[in-house]
This record gives structure tokens, C-alpha cells and sequence, in this order.
């Protein structure tokens, strides 16, 4: 996508450092060894949330199959703890994610317990998630 003004300059460059970091640690990703939920979750579903304490392995989870299974160019993974989220909205990253031909979404570290009372964000028939996967 080509720039036309400095609002569009800057969601690229913020869209191009998303993906630098999400595709960096896709590649980093160990595939050596899956756990069984692995094989429990529908991933064809178009949202997924998994909700679990910190540490027990929902990222790495996430990340395996990303790797094993989706186009990187039409895959996002990202952080809610991203400084990203400071200036934007996940509705925000949603809609530029879509304009740049983005088809699976991935946001890890969720931490809001209202997070299905928001009106704006699509498929909203999520509760208490940590990790949300969406996909467009």
C-alpha cells in the first residue's frame, strides 16, 4: 500500500513493525513438540479464544499452529501489551490488519474482564480471553 499522506505513512510503518515482530517470532517457534489441545481446538472456527493462566503455553499453542498451518503474509500475531495499543484500539489494528489483505488475526495477553461489552469489536461473543484468534 503506498502512502498518500502522514496518517497512512505512520499505520504502515506501525502495520510493517507488527508484522516484522509477529513473522520474527513465528520463525523462532519450536514445532517439535505439541501439546494435546493442540489437536482439541477447531481452528476453523472464525473466532477462538483460550483462556488460561500465564506461563501454561496458549502463545506457543497459537504460534505452532500459525506456523504449521497459515500464509505469513495473511497472518498476524500480536501482543494487547504491544505499545502499539498505547495510541490504537484493537478495532484500529482490526481495520488496518483487513485493508492490507490480513485474513487471520491473532491477539495474545488479553487482559480485559469487560472485553464482551464492547460493541465495536467484531464477533464479540468472547468472555474473560486471554488470547483471541480472528479470522476475516
Amino acid at each position: 500500500m503506498e502512502c498518500k499522506n502522514d496518517y497512512l505513512c505512520e499505520k504502515q510503518i506501525n502495520m510493517d513493525k507488527l508484522f516484522e515482530y509477529s513473522n520474527r517470532l513465528i520463525k523462532e517457534t519450536d514445532t517439535k513438540f505439541f501439546r494435546y489441545m493442540y489437536d482439541e481446538i477447531n481452528w476453523k472456527n472464525r473466532m477462538i479464544g483460550l483462556i488460561g493462566p500465564r506461563g501454561v503455553g496458549k502463545t506457543t499453542l497459537v504460534l505452532q499452529y500459525i506456523k504449521q498451518n497459515l500464509n505469513p503474509s495473511e497472518t498476524l500475531y500480536v501482543t494487547a501489551e504491544d505499545f502499539y495499543f498505547v495510541d490504537n484500539r484493537f478495532t484500529d489494528l482490526a481495520d488496518t490488519f483487513v485493508k492490507y489483505g490480513g485474513k487471520y488475526l491473532f491477539i495474545d495477553e488479553i487482559h480485559y474482564p469487560n472485553l464482551n461489552k464492547i460493541q465495536t469489536f467484531p464477533y464479540n461473543s468472547l468472555i474473560n480471553s486471554y488470547s483471541l484468534s480472528c479470522q476475516f
